[in-house]
């Protein structure tokens, strides 16, 4: 996404966030809702990217981004309750920001929480299997391998089986996923399984359709 565009929809996101406050209260859901999407904003560039840009992230605007998504979860929690769909979501845009910025292990608790109130209330979604695939991020990222691999390797499974090849956003994640079996084996020095790892992520690039939007 250009400069300009990104200035232009962060600006929007801003005004959008300002005007439900005012008019609907802070702790509204919608309005929590649009505090979430204005720390999560997707590149609609259509590449099969390994990172999903966050509007404040791309900006480098880090000091901004980490407040809100912070924020958003803890009001989430209180209005919405910890398991509500949309306080999940949130705090599995914060995992993933922390992830982003190399704070694996702040990430860790945050993304375990993620993930057993996504296994209660959505055992079989997609995005399920990808807070998997995260929480094995910030174990490797924190170099504990071997609890990592298998939280690596399910949640890819988990992903795969479900995924909709006409959704770019499910596409992206399971690169992201594919990528972090790859830098693990890298890691472990395992050949083999690099080599396979290598081969998937290619495969992936290969089936890509960027002209479908999702």
């Amino acid at each position: 996404m250009g400069a300009k565009k990104l200035e232009l929809a962060l600006t929007l996101c801003e005004e959008t966030l300002k005007i439900s406050k005012e008019k609907l209260g802070p702790d509204h859901p919608l309005t929590l809702n649009f505090m979430n999407n204005l720390a999560l904003f997707h590149s609609q560039n259509g590449k099969l990217d390994l990172a999903i840009p966050l509007a404040y992230f791309e900006a480098g605007k880090l000091d901004m981004a980490m407040p809100v998504s912070k924020e958003t979860p803890k009001l989430q929690k209180a209005k919405l309750g910890p398991e509500h769909r949309s306080t999940l979501g949130s705090m599995a845009t914060l995992g993933l920001l922390l992830l982003k910025m190399k704070n694996s292990a702040e990430a860790e608790p945050i993304l375990r929480e993620c993930l057993a109130g996504r296994e209660k209330v959505m055992p079989d979604d997609f995005m399920t299997f990808n807070t998997q695939s995260q929480l094995g991020g910030a174990l490797f990222g924190q170099q504990k391998f071997d609890e990592a691999e298998p939280l690596l390797l399910a949640g890819y499974e988990g992903m795969k089986q479900r995924q909709k090849s006409t959704t770019k956003n499910e596409r992206t994640r399971l690169a992201e996923a594919a990528e972090r079996l790859l830098q693990l084996y890298e890691t472990l020095d395992k050949k083999e399984e690099t080599a396979k790892w290598q081969e998937e992520i290619e495969r992936l690039k290969q089936t890509a359709s960027p002209s479908v939007e999702p």
